[in-house]
């Protein structure tokens, strides 16, 4: 997490997707949205009220560990074929009349 007011160490705080909506919910005083909610740990233990405004050097990826270059989406092998714009009038009219023959049919 990249901020002047994450704390630079490690949390070992259980946290989770839910950590994350506990934590708004906090912050804009909003009620739980279910039992998971309000049984999340929120992230107020990666986070310190005091900023700390030292410049930091990013680091590069380990290709080790990730290599975006072999990413592999499951299920994207395929050629998908481009779609039509949703917004086109022609494509609109074409549907229409199509359903149209089918109705009458």
């Amino acid at each position: 997490m990249i901020s002047p007011y994450a704390r630079h160490r490690v949390s070992h705080v259980h946290s989770s997707m839910a950590s994350i909506i506990k934590t708004f919910d906090l912050i804009f005083g909003l009620p739980w949205l279910n039992q998971y909610d309000a049984a999340a740990t929120d992230l107020s233990d990666l986070f310190s009220a005091t900023p700390d405004f030292t410049p930091f050097d990013a680091l590069p990826s380990d290709t080790r560990i990730f290599d975006p270059a072999k990413v592999r989406e499951p299920g994207l092998e395929m050629q998908a074929r481009p779609s039509e714009p949703l917004d086109d009038p022609e494509t609109i009219r074409r549907e229409m009349r199509e359903r149209d023959e089918e109705r009458e049919k």
